[in-house]
């Protein structure tokens, strides 16, 4: 027998057609013979879909209720149970569909009891809920157990898993120790369950205090329930109590999930969390900020003083028992070897700031004067260490050209190459000049020259006569 066509809303409103004709054979020894899935087994997350069959032993037909609505079964979905509904009828066997919804759950889906199937299905008229056929004979529609031979659980093993992943704490490795630069800090998210991450890594990232942020990145525990982060000490990283950075501290533009696909809540416990088994602090030691000079912008010649000053995060202080501190100088000389300004105690008066002295020499020769590279700074086999801390201070220099870098700060340029004389030349025409002439010599230059100097006279140049003279 066809299924019926359901009514509209209102039960007044049926047309002739939805009910059955009024003669039908004895229904009455109509059973029911099998109920199974017919979805494929597995997991099942929140939106999935599972299809169920019910099979009788003789066709039969399924009635729309305006009270009771269509054919149901109730299943055991944990703390909430929910109810396969009708689809559509095929001789003998109708089929139903369950949607998971949140929070439902099963390790091996069945249904709630045996008279958990609500039929609504007819032999001959469209009765209420509870049907007979022409002799009031009740159509049996009890099922076996649940569990039993024969029920719906034995007809498959569908798990069903509604619970949405959420972080339940996040831990940090050694709390209460210090850490410093290089070293490496660790972290640990954990779920309720095992979750999955596809497509970019998920990132956690840290507060380190005074509007300082940095990003754990993803090191492991993928398809687990415990995902670690690991963030290596950066110079400047000083911190009393590293703490995450709230509870919308870890993303993902990537996809974060339980195994039946069900996305992960991504929100972590109220900051502060870490430092419950004791603080997290961070003791980098000063690092450098910028390098300039108090010496005027210009060109300065062999012989000339230029200071190189550093400023540092925090105050510093040097030691120079094993050796004397020094900035390695990029000068244009064919060999840079000795082209280093040297540390000036007596000079360095402001505690964050180290100031270095560079004399220029024969051979220098540049428009910028920058240091060599980011790691010119040497100890040179003293120290340079925070006042407050037994940690050396970080001696990586900003770029040379650089925001922060000499070059970039100051204009200064060296010229370390004495001015050579090209050619000696006389504007006077050629011939004998007799005593009293005057012959005028011009020297020429590779590069303008000037006289200064109040004590030693203009200079001379000595003529090849007899006796000698000077022009």
């Amino acid at each position: 027998m066809a299924a019926a066509t359901p009514p509209p809303a209102h039960a007044a409103d049926v047309p002739a057609e939805a009910c059955p004709p009024t003669t039908y054979p004895d229904f009455g020894t109509t059973t029911i013979t099998s109920i199974q899935f017919t979805s494929p087994n597995g997991l099942y997350g929140i939106g999935d879909s599972i299809g169920i069959s019910v099979t009788a032993s003789a066709s039969y037909g399924v009635n729309y209720d305006h009270e009771f609505g269509h054919s149901r079964i109730k299943l055991e979905t944990g703390d909430q149970d929910r109810f396969a509904t009708y689809d559509r009828l095929s001789d003998n066997v109708a089929y139903y569909t369950y949607t998971v919804m949140a929070n439902d759950t099963s390790e091996d889906l069945d249904y709630h009891s045996r008279n958990a199937l609500f039929w609504n299905i007819v032999s001959h008229a469209a009765f209420t809920y509870v049907v007979s056929d022409s002799e009031d004979k009740e159509i049996n529609c009890r099922l076996p157990s649940p569990g039993a031979s024969g029920s719906l659980a034995q007809s498959g093993a569908i798990v069903v898993d509604g619970i949405v992943p959420r972080v339940e704490s996040v831990t940090v490795s050694h709390p209460g120790l210090g850490y410093t630069l290089g070293d490496s800090i660790e972290f640990t998210v954990a779920f309720g369950e095992t979750v999955v991450y596809s497509g970019d890594a998920p990132v956690l990232q840290l507060n380190l205090g005074g509007g300082k942020f940095r990003n754990a990145s993803y090191a492991g525990g993928n398809n687990t329930n415990e995902f670690t982060f690991a963030y290596q000490v950066k110079g400047g990283d000083d911190a009393a109590d590293v703490e995450y950075n709230g509870p919308d501290a870890l993303t993902t533009a990537g996809s974060l999930t339980d195994l039946a696909g069900n996305t992960a809540v991504l929100t972590l416990p109220e900051s502060g969390s870490l430092g419950r088994s004791g603080p997290v602090p961070i003791i980098t030691g000063p690092t450098i900020v910028s390098v300039s000079s108090t010496t005027p912008n210009g060109t300065y010649g062999i012989g000339s003083p230029i200071d190189v000053r550093v400023t540092f995060t925090m105050d510093v202080v040097v030691d120079e028992t094993g050796g004397t501190p020094s900035i390695a100088l990029d000068t244009g000389a064919a060999s840079e070897a000795g082209r280093h300004a040297k540390y000036d105690a007596a000079a360095s008066t402001t505690p964050r700031t180290l100031v270095f002295v560079y004399t220029v020499a024969e051979g220098d020769d540049t428009a910028d004067l920058d240091y060599t590279n980011d790691t010119a700074l040497s100890a040179g086999g003293g120290t340079i260490r925070g006042t407050d801390s037994s940690i050396d201070a970080v001696l990586a220099l900003p770029a040379p050209g650089a925001p922060g870098s000499l070059g970039d700060s100051k204009d200064i340029g060296i010229d370390g190459a004495p001015p050579l004389a090209l050619r000696v030349l006389s504007p006077d025409p050629d011939g004998t000049y007799g005593t009293g002439r005057i012959i005028d010599v011009t020297v020429h230059f590779d590069e303008p020259v000037y006289m200064s100097g109040s004590g030693g006279g203009a200079p001379a140049l000595a003529l090849a006569t007899t006796p000698p003279r000077n022009a």
